[in-house]
């Protein structure tokens, strides 16, 4: 948990105002990023029963997608909700007023912690939940991450979603590329309480759209199906077994429930 001091951090950015630069941090380990608005008090971190899958829509464009079908899909499963919950410190009575603290337990140049307002996120409404863009600005912005594709400008250009997947998850992720049909009973189906990213293409060379699975349902008989996140529509889209035999050329998934249904 962490406390708000409003005292010394408006000091701070009152004189970073002045000087334009970001206010500085009151803990040499914390990095508090510049507010652009006023601050929206009213907006609810998560919409009841949240975090939700659909609540990623919010942030979405194309360039994000290895990032955001990670985080859609931790969000989509629930055994992983508590994990995006984990990320994000909010005040003792366990309230966000407008400020939260994003935990990144994991990154290649150590554990970071970044202090975001939600004047400085880009949901504007105050009946959005805003958690995804609190994650979301945290990577974006904050500088030496070291994850490929988060340069600290606030920008997104081309990275691994196995680098998102293991930023929000803090747990390493694997990669199955082109999978068998075999593959995807056992990842997909087998394994739906996992967390699982979908990557679509010609091949696992030519990802052209990233996903998350929402449910699976292998069904009574041997053609299932799969539920995942269309973010570009913002609804939830349905696949026979056999069409993601024919359009799903990477899997992303917690390493080890990968090598325990290999097992």
């Amino acid at each position: 948990m962490f406390t708000l001091k409003f005292g010394l951090y408006a000091l701070g950015a009152l004189a970073a105002a002045q000087s334009g630069l970001a206010a500085p941090a009151e803990d040499a380990s914390v990095q508090y990023l510049p507010s652009k608005r006023d601050v929206i008090e009213e907006a609810p971190l998560y919409a009841e029963g949240g975090p939700k899958f659909t609540d990623v829509h919010k942030v979405f464009n194309f360039a994000n997608q290895w990032f955001n079908a990670p985080l859609a899909a931790c969000a989509a499963t629930k055994a992983y909700r508590a994990l995006i919950k984990d990320r994000l410190s909010v005040k003792d009575d366990g309230t966000a007023v407008g400020e939260v603290a994003v935990n990144f337990p994991w990154t290649p140049n150590g554990p970071q912690k970044i202090v975001v307002q939600h004047a400085q996120t880009p949901v504007n409404s105050t009946n959005d939940p805003w958690w995804p863009s609190a994650i979301k600005w945290a990577a974006t912005n904050r500088e030496n991450l070291g994850i490929e594709g988060l340069n600290g400008d606030g920008g997104v250009t081309e990275g691994k979603p196995e680098d998102a997947y293991r930023l929000i998850t803090n747990r390493e992720a694997a990669r199955v590329s082109n999978p068998t049909p075999d593959d995807l009973n056992k990842y997909i189906f087998w394994a739906s309480a996992a967390a699982i990213a979908i990557g679509m293409g010609d091949s696992a060379e030519n990802i052209t759209t990233w996903s998350a699975i929402t449910k699976a349902d292998p069904g009574p008989t041997e053609e299932g199906s799969i539920g995942y996140y269309d973010f570009e529509s913002g609804t939830e889209k349905t696949m026979s077994s056999s069409d993601a035999e024919k359009n799903v050329r990477a899997l992303i998934i917690d390493k080890i429930t990968a090598e325990a249904q290999v097992a």
